[in-house]
């Protein structure tokens, strides 16, 4: 089985990497930039992860030392 995962993989790499060399490299990706984007949500979402984080390893380290 992980045989055929690994060959499925290997192909699949390879057909990227192909499809990759045929596109020409003087052509023009249209790309829209944004003049002003506000991470605030990004920031606040990552923040509040890591609160959380530390909130569960305190609560685990307080359980495991009330234990022993």
């Amino acid at each position: 089985m992980m045989v055929l995962i690994t060959l499925f993989v290997y192909v699949y790499f390879w057909k990227g990497v192909i499809f990759l060399a045929k596109t020409p490299l003087n052509q023009k990706a249209n790309v829209k930039v944004e003049e002003s984007s506000s991470l605030k949500g990004t920031l606040i979402s990552v923040f509040s992860l890591g609160i959380f984080l530390i909130v569960a390893w305190v609560g685990v380290f307080i359980l495991f030392s009330i234990r022993f």
